[in-house]
């Protein structure tokens, strides 16, 4: 381990280290009493899924803890009263199709989902990662079309960095149990393949701002070029 990491221009070593996780650790217990205290469940959800985070950083030694505090901020931010039904995306032949998802704040379930497989794979418990970053996806396609709309969606979401690691990391993951069956899986083999095409799919959608269904349909070509001329 160095004893020293440099970030932004500034030397950091290990001692200085510890002492940044210990003062992150008192500002979150310390959200968490005030979310408690004001009755948040947004920012009550945030300070359990980041203190999950946090032990998560921490390796194997941490990840109970980590996965007990980030289905805290699951179960916490689930309970939130839910006013209209939002509709989770799920590929069909077209593109996508709607069903009832009951989650209030998709912005912070897809988070704890990812969190959630993060851990189950770091356990290897490769079914369970699975499945949580499928519900991780899900939940994200609720809240990228919305900011498509509204023309934030760079300003809020990175693509690279918060949105094309899910679909990647499931990708793998889906791979991984292929490759281990006996024969190896071709269900998975496929799902990884489609996986991957709903990930260039999304970003092509972010980079031209895009309906959902529209940019996939075959009919419905991204580009539409000119007669020829002659």
């Amino acid at each position: 381990i160095p004893k020293s990491i440099s970030v932004e221009g500034f030397e950091i070593n290990n001692a200085q280290r510890g002492d940044l996780k210990k003062m992150t650790w008192q500002a979150l217990q310390a959200a968490k009493q005030s979310a408690e205290e004001t009755q948040d469940s947004r920012a009550l959800s945030y300070s359990y899924g980041l203190l999950g985070k946090l032990y998560e950083d921490e390796g194997p030694q941490r990840y109970e803890e980590a996965i007990q505090l980030t289905r805290q901020a699951l179960f916490v931010v689930q309970r939130e009263p839910l006013v209209t039904p939002l509709p989770v995306v799920q590929q069909t032949e077209c593109a996508f199709q709607t069903q009832q998802l009951a989650s209030p704040v998709p912005e912070l379930t897809y988070q704890w989902y990812w969190q959630l497989g993060r851990l189950a794979k770091a356990q290897g418990n490769i079914n369970l990662a699975i499945e949580m970053y499928q519900h991780a996806e899900g939940y994200l396609n609720l809240i990228r079309q919305p900011l498509l709309e509204s023309g934030y969606s760079y300003k809020l979401m990175d693509f690279r960095g918060a949105i094309a690691p899910i679909y990647l990391e499931l990708a793998n993951l889906l791979f991984d149990r292929a490759v281990q069956t006996t024969p190896p899986g071709g269900a998975d083999l496929k799902a990884a393949k489609e996986t991957c095409e709903r990930l260039i799919g999304a970003e092509i959608r972010d980079y031209f701002r895009l309906n959902e269904c529209d940019s996939l349909k075959k009919d419905h070509p991204l580009v539409s070029l000119p007669p020829k001329v002659g």
